[in-house]
Order: C-alpha cells, then structure tokens, then sequence
C-alpha cells in the first residue's frame, strides 16, 4: 500500500477492502493522499462509526414488490401468469423475508426443475431442509451453510443467545428479556449476565447475524435466518430441550403474572403488548416438541395470553369484535394441555376458566360464564388449606363474586348475593385481608342488591366499598350514581357519574370501552329534561 501511495501520489485512486471483519487491521493500509477513495465492505454495522467512512450505504433485503420482481426477472412468464402463482411468489418472499440469495436459490430449483411457483411451495413446505442444502451458485456454500463462517468464531455465549433468539418473534426483541430484574441489586452475578448477553449481543450485530436497535433497545433477527437456525437446533433434542426451557424462563420473569384479583391492569398493557407476540411464537415453536421440564412454564405463559388477550385489550376487542380470537386462544391452551398430557397447575386452570367465565359475561353467553366458574371452583376449592389459604382464598372469592355477576344476569338474585357474601367471607377469613379486594368485592354484591331492587341496602353496601375500602373504585361510584338515579336523587347521581369518568378516564384512558360507557351515561343524563342541570350542549 505505502509503495502504491507513492507511485500513484498525484493521480486519483480507488481501493476496496472487502468483506472486512476486523476493523481494527485497516488504519495501518490507508493511503495518506488526498486524491483517491476507499470502499470498505463489512458486515459489522458499526464500520462507519469508526471513522472509517463518510457515507454509508447499508444493504437491505428486498421488500415485497422487489422480490418478486426479481424473482420474475428469472422465470419463465407463462409459469406464473395465474393469480395462484403470483400468490405463491409472494409467499415465498415472505418466506425468504426478501434475502436475495434465498430468492435466487428458490428461482435456479424451480427452473432447473421446471417447478411452477405453487408447486415449488407445496415441496419446500414439506422438505425445507432439502432446499436448506442446495448450493448457491458460484459457490460450495449452501442455505443452510452460508453463515457457518460467521458462526464459526463465535463463543460459547454468543451461540446460546443464537438459539434462543430462533425461539422469539424475530421482530423487536426486547433487551429487558435477557437482562436479570436482579441487576438492580446490583449482584455480582446478575451483572455478569448482563455483560455476556451484552458481549454475545456485540458479537452476533458485529456479523450482521441480528440487526440491533439501540434507540428501541430491541434485536430483530432475518426469518429465514432464523429458521435455518431452528432446523438446526431441533435436530439435537437435548439442546433443543435446554434452550426452550432457558427461553421460557427468560418470558416467564419478563411478563406480568395473571391475576385472578386485577380485572384490568393497564399498569401492565404495555409490557404485556410487548411480550404477547413472542409468547405466540415460542407456542408454535414448541408445537415440534414441548421438553417435559418446561411444560408447566409454557401452559402458564399460554394462559397469560389469554387473560391478556380477555381482560388487558378489552378495548381492542370492543371495537373490533374479535371475541373470537380471544376464544381460540383459550382453545389452544387446553390442546397444548391434552395433546401433550400436561399436568396442569390447577391455579392454572382456574385462572384459565374465571378469564374465560369473565369474557363471556362480556359477550351475554350467560350460562358458559356460569358454568366456567363452576369448574374454577371445582378446581380450588379442594386445595383451599395449608400454606397457600391465603392465596387460594383470595381466588375463589375472585371466582365466586364474578358467579354471582354471571347469576344476575338470568336474575337470580337470590342464588347471586350468596355468592358475594361467599366471596367477602372468603377475604375476611383471611388474616389482615386486602382493602382492595374487598372495596371490590362489596361493589358486586351492592350491584347485586341493585338490580334485586333492594335500593337503600345496595347505597349502605356501596357506601362501604367506597368509604371503607376504596375511595375511588370506579365500579362502586358507577353502581351507586345508578341508585340515586333509581331513587330520584338526580343531582347526586350525575355528580357521581361525573366523578366516575373522571376515574375512568384516569385509570384506562379515553378510549377504553368503560370511559365509553361512562361518557354516554353521563352525556345521557345532561339530556335528560327532569335534570336540574340540563344541558344539550354538554350532552352533546
């Protein structure tokens, strides 16, 4: 190099170092004239923050309309004319997730075999692995070998977060994941795993194997990469048992636990919306096989899901009327249970069935509500003793002041106040027992005692929930704005029904269906002409 700077001093120059992984070597080749340029070509993302470059030019994969395009520039037109076809080429883009080389790996099969795109796509779904082992042309590489030069000077660690991130929706992974709550204890070893997940991170982003968003501080990993990577691992069983039971750990201790005593939790949406893909994926990824050890972690994370789904995003099923996949959540969870002979935790199960009982009072499937509570019951009662009273107990009162809920709406009120005065003897049993659960739980059985038409016993009821126990339980000022308008005390209740949007509006937001409700209620008594306050404008 320094024997070329001096013969081509004066003269303008261009040099390539190409496919370059260590960055550190190159500051000693640069020529010290002025008048040529360097490209430097590397797969470590952070080559332009060195210094090494002034512009950069990053290299994506295809996006949709370009794969197939591309894909098209080397098929036979007359194969891909029908709608099926094209179909079929954007399903193989996905597939691929637009990676050139896989493109044109799929492209050379179909021709030197005179597939047609549908066909193609019905053999790489049965034999993946064959197309894994094709060679891409030029080359003694395959699909499934490309990156084993990449992988080869990788450590230990860095192969672990490998395949534990083959496991996780490869899009926005996040960092929290990998990174122990214990580290804010600052002990020695929670802090050394957050150093190797860190160095392994560093190692995989510095071989383009992940893409890192430090802004969002989250990984995202190519699909078909990932893919190749999980065909790998579930060839070693063992492994495969070991990283699964790793991984569901990591999203276990990452997500908020369900609760039987918090019915809407936004405190939790945010992390739950964060972690509810990757719950889904490790699900269809265990569907090869679910290890023996981690089945009781992926039945409760499942579980998860579906509350989350039921009670965290009501809003999004509201106002879209996706009950369904709230259902079919529910109904995975139980196929998991019996195709893989799981046995469940019973807390499980009973969290599982009062989400579902609570989701079907939302949608009047009255008689399912009742009957799923009914098996929740069944499941706790008999271990409602010993060391876990307390915890059990809180449950069942949950179960059966949600019962009684389910039993108002057929009006049986008589069958649905012993039920809440079930739930309250439950709690009260309980040695200093929770104010929240009981503000609640009196908010029900005045409900209750409401429809019943039991008027002046439904206020001292709620008056107690909301004096006693919670101030601002949303629930009870809305049931007891419905009494005083039941007892024509319209000024008290409109004052009540104010304040409890104004709750609502604090704990869900304005667009969580209970804000809505509320602000119909309210805007519907400023309408009304026997209201003291009428007023059209505010109704409006």
């Amino acid at each position: 190099m320094r024997q070329f700077e001096l013969k081509r001093k004066d003269s303008n120059w261009l040099v390539v170092f190409d496919n370059t992984d260590y960055l550190d070597d190159l500051p000693r080749f640069f020529a010290r004239s002025p008048s040529g340029s360097v490209i430097v070509t590397s797969r470590d993302p952070l080559a332009r923050g060195e210094g090494f470059a002034s512009k950069e030019v990053r290299l994506e994969c295809f996006d949709k309309t370009e794969g197939i395009d591309f894909m098209l520039s080397f098929l036979d037109p007359t194969l891909c004319q029908e709608m099926c076809e094209k179909q079929s080429l954007d399903r193989l883009v996905d597939i691929f997730a637009g990676l050139p080389l896989g493109l044109t790996v799929a492209t050379r099969i179909m021709r030197s075999k005179y597939y047609s795109p549908t066909t193609f796509l019905k053999i790489f779904r049965q034999a993946a692995e064959d197309i894994d082992s094709a060679k891409v042309l030029g080359t003694s590489k395959t699909l499934r070998t490309l990156w084993d030069v990449s992988l080869r000077a990788t450590t230990k660690d860095t192969k672990e977060l490998l395949e534990k991130l083959t496991l996780l929706d490869p899009a926005m992974i996040p960092f929290k994941m990998f990174e122990s709550s214990e580290a804010e204890q600052s002990s020695e070893s929670s802090l050394e795993a957050i150093r190797k997940f860190h160095n392994a991170l560093e190692s995989l982003s510095s071989q383009s194997l992940v893409t890192v968003d430090g802004a969002k501080q989250s990984i995202s990993i190519h699909r078909y990469f990932q893919d190749v990577m999980f065909r790998k691992l579930i060839e070693r069983n063992e492994r495969y048992d070991a990283i699964m039971d790793m991984t569901l750990g990591l999203l276990r201790k990452a997500c908020p636990p369900a609760s039987f005593q918090s019915h809407i939790s936004p405190e939790h949406w945010k992390v739950r919306r964060q972690y509810a893909s990757h719950t889904e994926f490790i699900q269809k990824r265990s569907e090869h096989r679910i290890p023996t050890q981690s089945s009781h972690l992926l039945v409760d994370l499942l579980s998860d899901t579906v509350f989350t789904l039921i009670k965290d995003f009501p809003s999004y099923y509201y106002e879209t009327g996706q009950y369904d996949q709230a259902i079919a959540a529910k109904d995975k969870l139980e196929t998991v249970i019996k195709s893989n002979a799981i046995q469940a935790n019973p807390m499980t199960l009973a969290l599982l069935y009062f989400t579902y009982g609570n989701m079907c009072n939302e949608c009047n499937e009255t008689k399912n509500g009742i009957a799923s509570f009914r098996k929740a019951i069944d499941l706790l009662e008999p271990e409602n003793g010993g060391s876990s009273q307390r915890k059990i107990g809180q449950n069942l009162a949950a179960i059966y002041s949600s019962l009684g809920n389910s039993l108002n709406g057929l009006e049986r009120f008589e069958e649905s106040e012993k039920c809440h005065h079930k739930a309250i003897e439950l709690i009260l049993r309980i040695n200093d027992p929770p104010t929240k659960s009981l503000g609640r739980l009196y908010s029900n059985l005045g409900s209750c005692l409401l429809w019943k038409g039991e008027l002046n016993e439904a206020e001292s009821v709620l008056l107690t929930s909301l004096l006693k126990y919670d101030r601002k339980l949303g629930c009870s000022l809305y049931a007891l704005g419905n009494v005083y308008l039941a007892q024509g005390k319209m000024g008290k209740g409109l004052d009540l029904h104010i304040e409890t949007l104004e709750v609502f509006s604090a704990d869900f937001g304005i667009f969580h269906p209970n804000t809505a409700d509320s602000l119909y209620k309210v805007g519907s008594l400023y309408a009304r002409t026997d209201n003291p306050k009428h007023s059209l404008a505010e109704a409006e």
